[in-house]
C-alpha cells in the first residue's frame, strides 16, 4: 500500500517511514517476547531435568540462539537509544520504571526552583522599574520610548518583510 504524496510536500513519505519504523519496533518487541518465553521454558526445563531431557533443552538453546540471531539482524531496523543509567539501574535488579519516575521528579523539582528563581527577577525587575522611575523620571520615560519602539521593531522582523 502506498500513499499518493505528491501535493503533501513529503509528508506521505513520512507517515510511510513512521509506520515502517513502528513495524519493525513491534517485530523487535515480539522477538524480545518470543526470546523471553523461550528463557522462561528452558529454565524451568533445567529446573526440573530427569534424564532423557537433554534433547529438549538442547533445542531450547538452539530456540534462544534463533531468537537472537533474529534480534541481532533485526537491531539496525530500530534507532532506540537506552541511556546507561537505565541499563545500570536495571542491572542492579531495579525497576526502570521508578528510574523515569526519579528522572521526572527530579525534572520537576528543577522547573519549580526555576520558576522561582524566575519570580524573583521579576518581581526585582519590577521594584527597579519603580524606584528608578522616582528617582530619575526623565530618563525612566526615554527608555521605556526605547523599550516600545525595539518591542515595534522585533514584532515587524517577525511579521516579515513588506508587511505593515
Amino acid at each position: 500500500m502506498s500513499i499518493d504524496d505528491s501535493n503533501d510536500g513529503g509528508g506521505g513519505m513520512e507517515y510511510e517511514r513512521a509506520m515502517l519504523a513502528a513495524k519493525e519496533k513491534s517485530n523487535i518487541a515480539e522477538e524480545i517476547e518470543y526470546l523471553l518465553e523461550t528463557l522462561r521454558q528452558l529454565g524451568m526445563t533445567v529446573e526440573e531435568f530427569e534424564e532423557g531431557q537433554q534433547h529438549t533443552i538442547f533445542e531450547k538453546l538452539e530456540q534462544v540462539s534463533g531468537h537472537y540471531q533474529k534480534l541481532s539482524e533485526l537491531q539496525h531496523t530500530c534507532d532506540v537509544v537506552v541511556p546507561k543509567d537505565v541499563l545500570n539501574f536495571i542491572d542492579e535488579g531495579r525497576n526502570p520504571d521508578r528510574y523515569t519516575r526519579q528522572v521526572l521528579k527530579n525534572c520537576l523539582k528543577i522547573s519549580k526552583q526555576t520558576e522561582a528563581k524566575l519570580s524573583s527577577l521579576n518581581t526585582f525587575n519590577d521594584i527597579m522599574a519603580e524606584e528608578l522611575s522616582k528617582a530619575y523620571p526623565a530618563e525612566m520615560d526615554a527608555y521605556k520610548g526605547m523599550q516600545d519602539s525595539w518591542q515595534e521593531e522585533e514584532e515587524s522582523q517577525e511579521r516579515g518583510p513588506g508587511s505593515q
